[in-house]
């Protein structure tokens, strides 16, 4: 027969390891998800003028020769937007207000979860992408803002030595 004693400590220094091991997972994975590619990160900025945040969702892709954002932002005019980019910091910055439709007169609101307000979203462009500032273009349609940011094409010439 054998006989288990059973120790409080070892099972709390299990579960610290593992929170460890996974905390090491995660970091791991970030920095690998940084370096895969990732040529934007976003900072975002929200005043809003509801209960809730009004912050508009973004989806960012890129191919060879362009990077694209997918800005989502329901109920607003291209004229309620305004975009722009920096070279020197390298951000690309989406500004806008989203205002509160008037209620109809003698009509009681039972219930309201449209979000309101102004919103900046900030992109920092990483360092390894060079963008033609010249060449960006935005378009609206649909509620949704699409911003292509061409990517300046560097040619590799071979230089013959006589």
């Amino acid at each position: 027969m054998v006989a288990y004693t059973f120790h409080p400590g070892y099972r709390m220094y299990r579960t610290a390891q593992c929170m460890n091991d996974a905390r090491r997972a995660w970091r791991e994975y970030a920095r690998q998800a940084q370096n895969a590619g990732a040529s934007i990160h976003t900072e975002e900025t929200v005043s809003s003028s509801s209960k809730k945040d009004f912050s508009p969702r973004a989806d960012i892709a890129r191919d060879d020769h362009n990077i694209y954002l997918f800005v989502e932002i329901p109920g607003m005019g291209k004229d309620d937007i305004t975009v722009s980019y920096n070279n020197e910091d390298r951000f690309l910055v989406v500004r806008g207000e989203k205002k509160a439709h008037g209620n109809v007169e003698g009509v009681k609101t039972l219930r309201s979860e449209r979000q309101f307000g102004s919103f900046e979203r900030k992109f920092k462009l990483s360092g390894d992408v060079n963008i033609n500032a010249e060449a960006i273009n935005a378009t609206f349609e649909n509620g949704v803002l699409t911003i292509t940011l061409p990517k300046i094409q560097h040619k590799t010439t071979t230089i013959p030595i006589v």
